[in-house]
């Protein structure tokens, strides 16, 4: 599945992506693994239900991207704004066999940088396996996603008219 933005889409994620590489410079990580479903969306613009499955979103400084997805999502995932087409890795549902898990994908070679960060909202079984492999919780996005965009603010009033709307027929 291949989704369409827009124009102002586009330059929206291109300016978030930015934010982010930047933020991540300036924290000294090299890679960060983003595990929450909004933050998710707010950088690429897919959208999924993550239940006891984890997601995650590998960026790193180069601006590459890629998810680690479970393998009935990888279709429906290929939505995601900034993926090529080997962009997406696959793990196994639960119970995978030997070798086809989530944390087989991730401990792959190649995979996790030697300076990589995850968020520091990851739930504690991933973040312990994460620490494990040397990586440190951080919080990079709170700050970027506080200061909202001219494009942002535009949902929202366009939300807030829907709302508005929705009161008055009741």
């Amino acid at each position: 599945m291949q989704a369409r933005f827009s124009t102002a889409q586009m330059t929206e994620f291109q300016q978030r992506a930015a934010l982010v590489t930047h933020a991540m410079r300036d924290q000294g990580v090299s890679q960060l693994l983003v595990t929450h479903p909004e933050n998710i969306y707010w950088l690429t613009g897919a959208t999924f239900e993550a239940l006891e499955r984890p997601f995650f979103l590998l960026l790193r400084q180069n601006g590459q991207r890629r998810l680690l997805v479970p393998t009935l999502e990888a279709d429906h995932l290929g939505k995601a704004w900034g993926l090529h087409a080997d962009g997406i890795l696959r793990y196994r549902e639960f119970p995978a066999p030997d070798g086809h898990s989530w944390i087989d994908a991730l401990l792959q070679p190649g995979v996790l940088d030697a300076t990589f960060a995850y968020e520091d909202s990851t739930p504690a079984s991933i973040a312990a396996v994460l620490n494990a492999e040397g990586g440190r919780a951080l919080d990079v996005l709170s700050d970027l996603r506080m200061i909202k965009s001219a494009f942002e603010i535009a949902l929202i009033a366009t939300a807030a008219r829907y709302a508005d709307w929705g009161v008055a027929q009741i």
